[in-house]
């Protein structure tokens, strides 16, 4: 109980939001730079993670693990989607969470980011850099995904251990272009939201 008084004070701006994102990895919070285990014995570390939200009505978040105050969610609406659908990516839009300069933007014809994730792997001793931009938004390989957020949820867990164990690190430490693996990933991040 603590914790949300002093999580709260920390980051006034939460409190106020319609919905608030609680990432974790097994029972403790995340935060970026710190080891976290995996069920094969590696540890895995994050320096970077950055994804898009949206609604059906329109609105476009970007959550960034860097400032833990847009883990609240401005959303009205209960009908959320990861990523970016087809109309959003091809709007033309250079402001606000469009931004280039917000570091989640390819091109024109590839569209945004949805999903960045960068860090490192340490296997025995051996520290495997990562790094996946993943995104895409023309069939067959969308990343844009809807989630069911049950009336009334105020508070929305993440379990990131779902995710850490999917990336295929070892035999593909860089994806950068829409595909198949970018979508698994994806995928495998939608899987987190609880």
């Amino acid at each position: 109980m603590l914790r949300f008084f002093l999580f709260f004070f920390l980051f006034p701006s939460l409190a106020f939001s319609q919905m608030t994102l609680f990432p974790q990895v097994g029972l403790e919070r995340f935060e970026l730079h710190q080891l976290y285990s995996r069920p094969d014995g590696d540890s895995i570390r994050i320096d970077q993670f950055k994804w898009y939200m949206s609604t059906v009505l329109g609105e476009i978040y970007l959550v960034d693990a860097s400032d833990p105050t847009t883990y609240a969610l401005p959303f009205l609406s209960k009908e959320i989607q990861l990523g970016l659908d087809s109309t959003a990516n091809t709007a033309g839009r250079f402001d606000g969470a469009y931004d280039p300069l917000l570091g989640m933007y390819w091109a024109w014809n590839t569209g945004y980011i949805h999903l960045k994730l960068v860090g490192c792997l340490v296997q025995k001793g051996r520290q495997l850099p990562f790094e996946y931009h993943i995104g895409g938004y023309k069939a067959p390989f969308e990343t844009f995904v809807p989630i069911t957020i049950p009336e009334g949820t105020k508070n929305i867990t993440l379990q990131l251990e779902r995710l850490f164990t999917a990336l295929p690190i070892t035999t593909r430490p860089n994806i950068m272009l829409p595909g198949v693996a970018a979508q698994q990933i994806f995928h495998a991040f939608s899987t987190a939201f609880e």
